[in-house]
């Protein structure tokens, strides 16, 4: 958890702003409760997740080189549970949210969604009539998995835009610089605290074009270099969702899957 104190009036402010010492506080809560719940269970290395991890720890005793150690972890479990509670578990419901609302305000994206994953249903399926092909198809018969992301190319690039239009946060976690630095020319010396503005960087006209504020899928696709007219999913590094680089947040791999 991030932790830093506000030592001028404006970072003051954005605190009282972004409600921090009442996120602190529920996260306060959330510890106790997720801590009765990790009492209550025991080692079980086929058990509940809390049980597995219960038992990892039992395995590695104090070895602090472990990922799961009985020195430290069940700090780091207190701290994972909340992270797989609060990040998430909003974060996925309010990104459908904001899915089903493009989904409804643009019928042919819908449309060219649908078709894609008709197309991997039906190849499934027919994959399931064929005993020797079904078995190398590990996924249920009429069922679109996370391992299916190749084929789907147009759905992927409407995941990333919706991503892009809408993220998590207008901000996301304020940093603090460690050293003078510089971001696009301007000074930044150390002790600043910087407050990434995501919404707006996801919407610069210099990385997406003059019509940064339109809704369109295809600025994340490109045409196959295989002669055969298809296009594949290209991913654009300026698009911000849960952060990025060391500090990117856990959630960017769980919410897409």
């Amino acid at each position: 958890m991030l932790k830093f104190e506000c030592h001028c009036t404006y970072v003051r402010r954005l605190c009282s702003f972004l409600g921090v010492r009442n996120l602190l506080d529920a996260t306060a809560d959330l510890k106790r409760l997720f801590r009765e719940e990790i009492d209550l269970q025991e080692a079980d290395a086929e058990g509940s997740y809390i049980s597995r991890t219960l038992a990892e720890m039992e395995r590695s005793g104090e070895d602090v080189s472990a990922c799961w150690n009985k020195v430290d972890g069940i700090k780091r479990l207190e701290e994972q549970m909340i992270e797989l509670f609060a990040a998430g578990t909003d974060t996925t419901a309010t990104f459908l949210e904001w899915a089903l609302l493009y989904m409804s305000a643009h019928p042919e994206t819908q449309r060219r969604v649908q078709d894609e994953i008709d197309w991997v249903v039906a190849r499934k399926t027919a994959a399931a009539a064929d005993p020797a092909a079904a078995a190398e198809e590990e996924e249920e018969e009429g069922s679109v998995a996370l391992s299916d992301r190749g084929d789907m190319p147009y759905t992927e690039a409407t995941i990333e835009e919706m991503s892009r239009l809408t993220p998590e946060g207008a901000i996301i976690v304020p940093r603090m610089a460690l050293a003078d630095t510089r971001i696009g020319g301007q000074p930044i010396p150390a002790g600043t605290v910087v407050v990434p503005f995501v919404w707006g960087m996801n919407r610069d006209p210099e990385h997406f074009g003059p019509d940064p504020d339109l809704f369109d899928p295809e600025r994340f696709l490109q045409v196959d270099g295989d002669g055969g007219g298809g296009y594949r999913f290209k991913k654009h590094d300026r698009v911000l969702f849960f952060g990025t680089g060391e500090r990117e947040g856990g959630g960017t791999g769980w919410i897409k899957q």
